[in-house]
């Protein structure tokens, strides 16, 4: 498959291994407003509970997350995030639903915002609004238009999440552009490199990028000989070649990319952030392992109890 426009699962992925930096790059009053030193919990089991049944395929990303405010306040407060990766008029009412329905589960105040990374520029949902016979019922959310973002801002150049937004405009940009996707993924890969991030922060961006940057499989071996050379320049592997191999294997069977990168945002939901022997053994595993480890991750006690015969 040389198109990848399933966003879904690199979204919520690359959101939650670096929460704080997509609050700052796309809402940056409520990143202020956090007490990030408080720490933050997702909240995926009990947002599964809640979630409006779409009579569709979803084509969209949701994460609920617990934080706390600045000034040494005990309560606990909510976000909910979604991501929008195309037009839906449905989008305000299932804004609305979501909202009520985690203030009638937690009874706590919850700030809705929306990632809005579709294709269309007039698009811009901000309000749901109902009422008959005199009564009004009006719900308004903050949006981040990605369309709307420059990558190369210099106000936000620390963060990592130029890259996101760089390669999911490329993306777009790139559908049935093979020749051209292949020289904007270069291009935001070196510039990944460049900014001198940690190194698990260029992993989980890197990710993002090659999931959504899909290239045909007659110009992989380019993007990894190049890789090879950025890597030889910044005198870095950020990316292990037990990695990329899975990366290779992957796109030759995109089913099991996916078991790969499920059975990772599993892991990381129950146990945390995964060590690189962890990383390693997913990455060579069969589809028949991803699967019969996945189905242990929820009554196993620990990462070793996941993998255990």
């Amino acid at each position: 498959m040389t198109e990848n426009d399933d966003f879904d699962t690199p979204w919520k992925d690359v959101l939650q291994a670096l929460f704080p930096a997509a609050m700052q790059r796309f809402f940056p009053a409520v990143y202020e407003s956090i007490d990030w030193a408080r720490g933050h919990q997702f909240l995926d089991r009990e947002l599964r509970k809640i979630t409006p049944r779409a009579k569709t395929g979803r084509r969209h990303v949701d994460l609920l997350v617990r934080v706390y405010g600045h000034g040494g306040d005990e309560r606990w407060l909510l976000v909910h995030v979604e991501v929008q990766v195309q037009r839906d008029a449905a989008l305000p009412g299932r804004m609305f639903v979501y909202a009520y329905r985690i203030f009638d589960r937690y009874q706590r105040p919850c700030a809705s915002l929306v990632i809005l990374a579709d294709a269309s520029p007039r698009w811009r949902p901000r309000t749901f609004r109902t009422g008959l016979w005199g009564s009004e019922l009006t719900m308004r959310f903050p949006t981040a238009k990605l369309l709307d973002l420059d990558p190369d801002d210099p106000a936000h150049a620390g963060n990592p999440f130029n890259a996101i937004i760089a390669a999911h405009r490329r993306a777009l940009e790139t559908q049935g552009r093979p020749t051209a996707r292949l020289r904007w993924k270069i291009e935001i890969v070196r510039a990944l490199y460049a900014r001198g991030f940690d190194q698990q922060v260029v992993r989980d961006v890197f990710r993002f990028i090659d999931w959504a940057l899909t290239l045909p499989v007659e110009l992989e071996p380019t993007f990894h000989q190049t890789l090879d050379e950025i890597e030889e320049e910044f005198g870095m592997p950020y990316v292990t070649s037990i990695e990329r191999r899975g990366f290779e294997r992957g796109h030759a069977e995109g089913h099991l990319e996916a078991l790969v990168t499920v059975l990772r945002h599993q892991l990381r939901l129950r146990f945390g952030p995964l060590d690189e022997a962890t990383e390693a053994r997913i990455a060579t595993a069969t589809s028949d392992q991803l699967l019969r480890w996945a189905e242990r991750v929820i009554e196993a006690d620990s990462v070793e109890g996941v993998f255990g015969d």
